[in-house]
């Protein structure tokens, strides 16, 4: 837009008349069209901005994304091989109760026989007795 003021142009003829009408109409559009191109590379500037400030963005995003990626897929490894882990001892400890359950058997057997069994003081004090009643019969 021109800033210097100008004094209405007048002519005697119509045609000088429609011819001042245009220029004037020229001036005006040029005018729209110079704030037009402003207001275009205010707008480019500004869309250059915000695209340069996204694209940093997503560029973070994009290294976040990637190092979860590989979080996970480690988190995933290791949760394969604890659950093989827990299979195994699932395993074991199934193992290890029928142990203990046969263990037990064994045991409650075993005293059982103990207690029929006489002790090496009972044994000795019976063997005194039949040796003494032996004796009484003549044996």
């Amino acid at each position: 837009m021109t800033s210097r003021k100008r004094q209405p142009k007048t002519s005697s003829t119509q045609m000088g008349r429609v011819l001042i009408l245009l220029e004037e109409m020229r001036e005006q559009n040029h005018a729209t069209i110079e704030a037009v191109f402003s207001s275009e590379q205010r707008t480019n500037r500004r869309l250059e901005e915000i695209e340069l400030k996204l694209t940093r963005r997503l560029d973070v995003l994009e290294v976040a994304v990637r190092m979860n990626s590989d979080e996970i897929r480690k988190n995933s490894e290791d949760i394969k091989k604890n659950s093989e882990d827990i299979k195994k001892n699932s395993e074991d400890i199934k193992k290890n109760s029928e142990d203990i359950e046969r263990m037990s058997r064994e045991i409650r057997e075993m005293r059982g026989m103990l207690e029929r069994k006489a002790d090496h003081a009972a044994l000795v004090a019976l063997e005194q007795r039949v040796s003494a009643l032996e004796k009484r019969v003549g044996l």
